[in-house]
């Protein structure tokens, strides 16, 4: 093992030709370096400086690695396993910025030998259609990265990064990363930096990289500064009562109702104010306004914003609407079911697809404990279906595996005592099954959907275990067009 301690600095400084040496790898490796940025900052733009100074005298390098006391290891799988410094900066709420560097003393060390990389998760080694037998962690490899270790150039390209800006309890946060060491997988080249400076400056007069979130933490928590974070569900007329905004903390009593607004991600929204029409909220007094679902990917409810003593929102204007044409007596409704309980990261999906998925159908004959039958049972809740017509089901399941029998995968659906089909596929992939069917199968008590992963789908001896992930499932029926909760709500078909 070799052990180090740079001694200090003055002892150094009596050794001219030693001085000169380190100057020269200044100058060649310490200039001043933008790693975030492009745009030169004048001295009277500045906001702010925020200077960091990562000094790592102390190091240990070995067969093993380097290893810094105190510093985490780089975590990027298969690239080199440095020590890496790290800090989380909070800057000013606004105005852009670069994050400059120097390095001081920097200097060429020759690596014992080839630096290990970062272990690579062996997702191939996990059966997930034995989830009864799951290792406690998953197996990692050996396994470098060869864009990485094949490459003559050193790693990181530069010793200081800087990540995105997030916003976290309405502060502008920065992560900066700083690597005392560089490598050349190739050459065994490694540079030292001991002493690295790192600026970090703020520009005036422009918005930040990302914009300030409003305060507050929970729906209704209380008042932010004439503002509350309204939670809703599904698509609909909200109403904002007086209790309920005196129960949320707000001095109702000193409110001009003509203040109120309604935000929805920054803009407007118009909004009906329920009273008087004078200048006090008073009990029994109400706002309304209307609210769409939420339909990413990250929550299951959306944010609207309710604001007094500002700039109030339009109103809601009502107009004439009598009634033309033929009476509308039935709908097209659509009932989604998706049950989200396993993250499959290893499933070939796109970067942008959803990974979430309901629990498996695991069936297999070859090691206890056995089950040749695996089923799903689903109630359906429909709202006045109308047994006229037809129902489309639409349903996307995905495989696990990819075996030598093709198809290795199957699946068949049953929706109450009527067989829909049974659909079988290869591979570690998705099945898309769509079937159009009488709405008068729609004759359970509750209407129940099932699926079956069955052995028995196969030839005998052809298959020993398999293992489908149901991910969501559509019928789309005919229903009764009738207002419930005093509202309905009608969409144009595409």
């Amino acid at each position: 093992m070799i052990q180090k301690k740079r001694r200090e600095r003055h002892i150094y400084r009596c050794l001219l030709l030693l001085l000169t040496l380190i100057g020269a790898v200044v100058t060649a490796v310490g200039n001043r370096q933008s790693t975030v940025g492009a745009t030169a900052l004048e001295a009277t733009d500045l906001v702010a400086e925020i200077p960091l100074r990562v000094q790592t005298t102390e190091y240990q390098m070995d067969a093993q690695g380097i290893r810094v006391p105190g510093y985490a290891l780089n975590n990027v799988a298969g690239s080199p396993a440095l020590p890496v410094w790290s800090r989380v900066v909070t800057l000013p709420p606004t105005g852009s910025w670069e994050v400059s560097y120097t390095s001081e003393g920097a200097q060429e060390l020759k690596a014992p030998t080839s630096l290990p990389a970062v272990p690579v998760p062996d997702q191939q080694a996990i059966s997930a259609e034995l989830t009864h037998s799951l290792p406690d962690a998953i197996p990692l490899l050996d396994q470098p990265d060869p864009a990485i270790y094949g490459a003559d150039a050193l790693y990181p390209p530069q010793p200081v990064t800087a990540g995105k800006e997030q916003w976290q309890r309405g502060q502008r946060l920065l992560v900066v990363r700083a690597f005392p060491f560089q490598y050349n997988p190739v050459t065994g080249r490694l540079l030292y930096h001991p002493d690295l400076r790192i600026t970090i400056r703020v520009q005036s007069g422009t918005e930040a990289h990302a914009l300030k979130p409003a305060g507050g933490t929970a729906a209704f928590a209380g008042s932010v500064e004439g503002a509350l974070r309204i939670y809703t569900g599904e698509r609909g007329i909200y109403r904002l009562s007086y209790g309920e905004l005196q129960a949320a903390g707000v001095a109702v009593g000193t409110l001009d109702p003509a203040t109120f607004a309604v935000s929805y991600l920054g803009q407007p929204v118009d909004i009906q104010r329920i009273g008087d029409g004078d200048s006090t909220f008073e009990s029994g007094e109400a706002v309304l306004f209307y609210a769409e679902p939420y339909e990413g990917r990250y929550l299951t409810r959306n944010v609207y914003w309710f604001t007094y003593g500002g700039t109030p929102s339009a109103l809601i204007r009502a107009r004439s609407a009598p009634r033309q044409g033929t009476v509308v007596e039935q709908i097209t409704q659509t009932l989604h079911i998706e049950v989200n309980q396993r993250y499959m990261s290893r499933f070939p999906r796109p970067e942008t697809g959803d990974r979430w998925f309901g629990a498996p159908l695991s069936v297999n004959n070859s090691q206890p404990p056995t089950s040749t039958l695996a089923t799903q049972k689903y109630n359906l809740t429909l709202d006045d279906p109308t047994l006229v017509g037809t129902i489309e089901l639409h349903a996307v399941v995905h495989g696990t595996h990819n075996l030598a029998p093709r198809p290795d995968h199957s699946i068949a659906l049953r929706l109450n005592s009527h067989e829909v089909g049974q659909y079988q596929w290869d591979g570690v992939r998705e099945k898309v099954i769509s079937a159009t069917l009488p709405a008068t199968w729609l004759d359970g008590t509750p209407n129940r959907l099932t699926l079956e992963a069955n052995l028995a789908h196969f030839p005998p001896d052809s298959l020993f275990s398999y293992t489908v992930y149901p991910d969501y499932f559509e019928i789309t029926y005919p229903a009764l067009a009738d207002a419930e909760g005093e509202s309905i709500y009608i969409e144009e078909m595409v």
